[in-house]
């Protein structure tokens, strides 16, 4: 049996390191260098724990996990109560344990991760590592990344657990295998999502329902369940109907309830609850103008007697649509030093179709303005179909200095 130990463990910076002792039955070197330099190192008991205590990820005994070839649980210094870790994305569990037990004089145990670069791996799949001190043993706490960082499928990676006595370091690895198993919105997100969005014009009704099937990536079933978070720069809320919860075998189904009769955006943070990690969705809901132009404000410059130089600006389709459209104009403020309405011409397209370019100007003014964009006037762009609607107002102004 070993005497009764006193311990004392700390982490010693940079390495995550702790220290443990043995006491031997005899009299030897060992014994004798605990009690000259090693007696306030941490003693450990003959017994390693379980690899799998303290409630955490599963560990297999003797497993290397990697091959057909099982890992050697220990050496010369020290013994591992596993070299084996098994993840899975679909436990709550976050971290496992793996037990270092001293097996000869004072060792300082230390822990690293091996690149997934040098493992030929493409993803990271440990987040960090802890050594701590229970009861004489070293416990080396392996946490797993999020789930969400990895995309479905299983990963490896490898930490090496380290020791050194009396100037002799050696090492053993424990193999690490993780099981990724995403929730998917198909069609719409994945490992690489995309937002769930709405569109509609003010000509037109109310946007469909979309039907969104809900899939593991491994094809499990499931329970799920929907959380919906708006946005508080929403001008309204209650805007969007959705189902509350259901089966794998179920789809998701989103739908706006509300129309607008002017350019409006709400977002929601969609947040489903299911028994496997899915990642959070926004949902958008657009209602945009039918007919666009590349700028709502055009300034003209010019000498009292001079005409303006014109200014180009793009009259286009939201969506791509092509359709007849006009141009209208507002009254201009009192004090604009000219005789008729800004000029406004077709540089291309037409007025039948879309895309179109026009140029705007201004007639030749016989005096100056008394300030600076104290003249200006309003274009109506409107699209045809839909006359009564004012889609987009392009803000004129006339500057005229003196020759």
């Amino acid at each position: 049996m070993l005497r009764d130990l006193t311990r004392l463990c700390w982490l010693v910076p940079p390495l995550i390191a702790l220290i443990l002792s043995v006491a031997c039955e005899d009299g030897s070197a060992e014994s004798e260098a605990d009690e000259s330099g090693g007696r306030a190192a941490a003693g450990a008991t003959s017994s390693g724990g379980s690899g799998g205590q303290g409630g955490t990820g599963s560990t297999t005994n003797g497993s290397g996990g990697m091959g057909s070839t099982p890992r050697p649980a220990e050496n010369e210094l020290f013994r591992l109560s596993t070299t084996h870790i098994e993840f899975d994305s679909r436990s709550d569990e976050y971290t496992a344990i793996v037990e270092v037990e001293a097996l000869k004089g004072v060792v300082t145990v230390s822990a690293i991760p091996v690149s997934h670069e040098e493992l030929g791996e493409p993803h990271v799949v440990v987040s960090g590592l802890e050594v701590t001190d229970s009861n004489g043993i070293a416990r080396v706490r392996v946490t797993k990344a999020a789930p969400l960082s990895l995309p479905p499928g299983v990963f490896r990676g490898q930490i090496v657990v380290r020791g050194c006595s009396e100037g002799s370091c050696q090492e053993l690895l424990v193999d690490i295998t993780y099981t990724v198993v995403h929730v998917e919105l198909v069609g719409h997100q994945g490992f690489n999502r995309a937002d769930i969005v709405f569109r509609r014009r003010i000509d037109e009704g109310p946007p469909g329902a979309l039907t969104i099937p809900m899939v593991a990536s491994d094809g499990s079933a499931f329970n799920w369940s929907v959380k919906i978070t708006e946005s508080s720069q929403n001008e309204v809320t209650g805007w969007l109907d959705f189902t509350a919860a259901g089966k794998s075998t179920e789809p998701l189904v989103l739908s706006p309830n509300q129309l607008f009769d002017r350019p409006i955006r709400l977002s929601a943070q969609l947040a489903i609850t299911t028994e496997i990690e899915v990642a959070p969705a926004l949902v958008i809901y657009d209602t945009l103008l039918p007919i666009e132009v590349s700028t709502n404000e055009v300034h003209l410059t010019a000498n009292v007697g001079e005409q303006a130089e014109p200014v180009q600006f793009e009259i286009y389709d939201a969506y791509g649509g092509s359709y007849p459209w006009a141009v209208s104009y507002a009254g201009f403020v009192f004090g604009c030093p000219i005789r008729s309405s800004f000029i406004v011409e077709l540089v291309e397209g037409s007025y039948d179709a879309l895309p179109a370019v026009v140029s705007v100007t201004a007639p030749i003014a016989d005096q100056p303005t008394a300030t600076p964009t104290e003249c200006y006037g309003d274009l109506e762009i409107k699209h045809e179909r839909t006359t009564q609607i004012v889609h987009q107002k392009v803000r004129v102004s006339l500057d005229v200095t003196g020759e």
